[in-house]
């Protein structure tokens, strides 16, 4: 559990610090910055407080169903980004 937690927390000081300074205004950045905790909380929180909720009501079969659409939707915002970072390129 120890080697999961320190990958998570290293994965996110790393992705945060990727998408705050893609920003070129240093004022902008703390903004960004800011603006990512927020999110991550808010998403964390509400996802704490569902998944309760999902595996009481259906248990984990229920829980993988709910995660399908989300993983599908996680998979075309990226193809959906590399598609317009090529494009960019050319």
């Amino acid at each position: 559990m120890v080697r999961f937690t320190a990958a998570i927390l290293l994965l996110g000081v790393r992705w945060d610090r990727r998408r705050a300074g893609a920003i070129a205004d240093p004022s902008e950045r703390v903004k960004a910055q800011g603006a990512n905790e927020l999110l991550v909380c808010i998403v964390t929180g509400v996802g704490a407080l569902l998944a309760r909720e999902i595996s009481a009501g259906g248990g984990w079969q229920a829980a993988i169903l709910l995660a399908y659409p989300l993983l599908a939707l996680a998979g075309l915002s990226t193809l959906h980004y590399a598609r317009r970072e090529r494009r960019a390129r050319r």
